[in-house]
């Protein structure tokens, strides 16, 4: 049994469940139910990957590029576009949507949003914290 502040995973639930239907003296064929489904269950999370998928390992690498841009090229006074942000990095960034690379400089950290770009104060800006 697990303690208040730890949550029980489904695996640990179909267990207690059986350990309680047999301590109460339940039909056999209950028991069988509960173990062929826990059986199921983690027949089915185990072919789950684990890892980042293919679209979120490109991203890095593009927060990379953001990140060094901010870094290294970037006035630390002067809050850019997102569409700023896309032109200077270059490469197939540059032709990135808003949306997206809104996303990317949200991920990049040490990136702070300010409520007015320097050159457009109508839209966001993002600067060097």
């Amino acid at each position: 049994m697990t303690t208040t502040n730890e949550k029980m995973t489904v695996a640990q639930k179909f267990e207690e469940v059986a350990r309680v239907l047999v301590a109460a003296g339940a039909q056999a064929e209950l028991v069988d139910f509960i173990n062929e489904r826990k059986a199921m269950h983690e027949k089915r999370t185990s072919n789950k990957k684990r890892g980042l998928t293919k679209v979120q390992k490109e991203n890095l690498v593009y927060i990379e590029k953001i990140s060094s841009f901010f870094f290294e090229e970037a006035d630390p006074e002067v809050a850019y576009t997102s569409a700023e942000v896309a032109q200077a990095v270059g490469d197939e960034v540059a032709n990135f949507t808003p949306q997206k690379m809104t996303a990317l400089l949200k991920q990049v950290e040490n990136v702070e949003k300010v409520d007015q770009a320097t050159n457009d104060k109508k839209k966001v800006g993002y600067k060097a914290k």
